[in-house]
């Protein structure tokens, strides 16, 4: 039997399902909070719990004395589309790829990869964009923003995590290029370059020395 919090579950997850299959566009009204209870056998106070909560999450907007409505321009989600490609033989970015998705598969789970945005972000619009997907957890790489509320966050190769309450992967880039360049000076080369894409960032400096 479905406790009422599976039942809250439920409820939303009809309602973005609505959404995202286009039944229920922007614009137009959502089914009654009576209704919706009536149609799962519920009360009506759990129903509430459900849209309030994809208000707060800015997919509905409730109107005084007109309803709530369908607000999410991400509401309805496009087809997935998987990429199959070999990367193993690609950069330090590439292996963490093939980590995440093996370690995600042994698990049971699939995995959706984002493209972090360049320049100035909407971070509100992308958190809208990213949980409307409905991935369940979600792994950043040299995080720019604060947590994404509503998903749980693992950081990767950042100094420090955005916030204390967030877990974190530390990597480290300094001792393998060390191992390299003491590989090298051991077969006897005198003249090691470093080729950077941006000299005037003291930790790849600090590689170098």
């Amino acid at each position: 039997m479905e406790s009422h919090t599976q039942k809250h579950l439920t409820v939303r997850n009809y309602i973005l399902g609505l959404l995202r299959s286009g039944r229920l566009r922007p614009g137009e009204k959502v089914p009654s909070e009576q209704g919706l209870a009536s149609r799962f056998k519920i009360n009506k106070t759990t129903c509430n719990k459900a849209v309030a909560m994809l208000v707060a999450d800015g997919y509905l907007e409730r109107r005084i004395g007109a309803g709530t409505y369908a607000i999410e321009e991400f509401a309805k989600i496009a087809p997935v589309i998987g990429v199959l490609i070999n990367l193993r033989p690609g950069s330090f970015f590439a292996h963490m790829l093939v980590g995440i998705q093996e370690e995600a598969a042994s698990r049971g789970y699939g995995v959706l990869f984002f493209q972090a945005p360049t320049g100035e972000v909407d971070i509100e619009k992308l958190r809208k964009y990213i949980l409307s997907t409905g991935v369940k957890g979600l792994v950043i790489n040299r995080p720019f923003v604060k947590p994404f509320p509503g998903v749980h966050n693992v950081y990767l190769n950042t100094a420090a995590p955005p916030d204390e309450s967030v877990d974190q992967v530390q990597t480290d880039d300094f001792q393998g290029g060390y191992l390299l360049g003491q590989h090298l000076v051991a077969m006897g080369h005198t003249h090691l370059a470093f080729i950077s894409q941006d000299v005037s960032r003291g930790d790849l400096l600090d590689r170098v020395r």
